[in-house]
């Protein structure tokens, strides 16, 4: 089966880089760790999405934890059909510039809460933007068909093809958590 594996440093919102994030794309599932320190500790979250096919609009289950909570769902046929979850963003800004086209409207599920909210990508020259409730939230600087940094209403992060660089200067429990991610 075939998969992508894309690594990114990522950075404070004054620019320090403080952990990674790292998404593992298969056809039919993306797993994602964001894992990076913080005035209060560790902050690390996982996330499984499962999807029926490489459509992000097809998920069927997702799970998410951190340090302190575990949250799964299935896809409820009461849910809107255009919900997706909140990871699943990355796939859905991608098939987006694959496309051509300039926006895509959808319901993103926030994970640990089950909250669903009117969300937009809006794809202008370099950039993606999120928009939820109307109010931009993330930013994707993008060339040609892919993304090469995120702005996360603060923080960002940056993609990167070198581990030797993702780990560059990485807290040692942060550089544990991305290499245990790592395999799988």
């Amino acid at each position: 089966m075939s998969h992508d594996v894309v690594t990114e440093t990522f950075h404070n919102p004054g620019g320090i880089k403080t952990g990674a994030l790292v998404r593992r794309i298969h056809p039919t599932s993306l797993s994602t760790l964001v894992c990076f320190t913080e005035p209060d500790g560790l902050y690390h979250v996982e996330c499984r999405i499962e999807f029926d096919d490489e459509n992000p609009r097809h998920w069927r289950h997702y799970v998410i934890h951190d340090e302190s909570s575990f949250v799964e769902r299935d896809h409820e046929p009461d849910d809107p059909a255009d919900a997706v979850p909140g990871y699943a963003e990355f796939l859905l800004v991608r098939d987006l510039l694959h496309s051509g086209e300039s926006e895509v409207s959808f319901t993103i599920l926030e994970e640990s809460t089950g909250t669903m909210r009117a969300a937009r990508l809006v794809h202008e020259a370099d950039e993606v933007g999120l928009y939820v409730d109307g109010k931009l939230t993330n930013r994707h600087r993008v060339v040609g068909e892919e993304v090469i940094a995120s702005d996360w209403n603060g923080a960002g992060s940056r993609v990167v093809e070198d581990l030797d660089e993702v780990f560059a200067g990485l807290d040692e429990l942060v550089s544990l958590r991305v290499r245990n991610f790592l395999k799988g």
